[in-house]
């Protein structure tokens, strides 16, 4: 890891950018897959539906938000 230009982090040549670009596509793509198959099992107006979707979708957050805490320090507000 490395820092580049305007003091943005790049790692393996990948900028900063690039890499919460990439994790938060993957991430709605997984949050999709899951909540697709739960509205299946569950019905999308059952209240356990609602229940689950809200679990699924804080802590799908919480945990790309840690990811990227990880990686780069705190990023809030840089978007």
């Amino acid at each position: 890891m490395a820092t580049g230009q305007g003091g943005q982090v790049i790692i393996d040549g990948l900028n900063m950018f690039d890499i919460i670009n990439l994790i938060s596509r993957k991430n709605r793509r997984y949050m999709a897959n899951a909540l697709d198959e739960l509205e299946e099992i569950l019905g999308k107006d059952s209240e356990q539906f609602v229940r689950a979707r809200k679990i699924v979708l804080d802590t799908m957050n919480d945990y790309t938000r840690s990811v990227f805490v990880t990686l780069f320090g705190n990023i809030e507000g840089i978007f």
